[in-house]
């Protein structure tokens, strides 16, 4: 399929135009990327720092623990 462009209208001006439409979105879209990415990256800390308990027996099954034992 080709686009094609009105008469008039130049590749410059195409090209601008393309642009400040780009720029506009990372402007729209960067507050909500961020806010996505610094929940994501606390996610995975808190996660990180959950793994790295040490396990207490409590945590783990009485059938294992009692066959462990034996």
């Amino acid at each position: 399929m080709r686009i094609r462009r009105p008469r008039g209208v130049t590749v410059q001006q195409l090209m601008v135009v393309t642009a400040v439409g780009f720029l506009g979105g990372v402007y729209i879209w960067k507050p909500l990327i961020l806010k996505f990415r610094s929940e994501n990256t606390q996610q995975k800390e808190e996660s990180v720092k959950e793994s790295a308990l040490p396990v207490s027996s409590k945590a783990v099954p009485t059938n294992l623990v009692a066959e462990t034992v034996k």
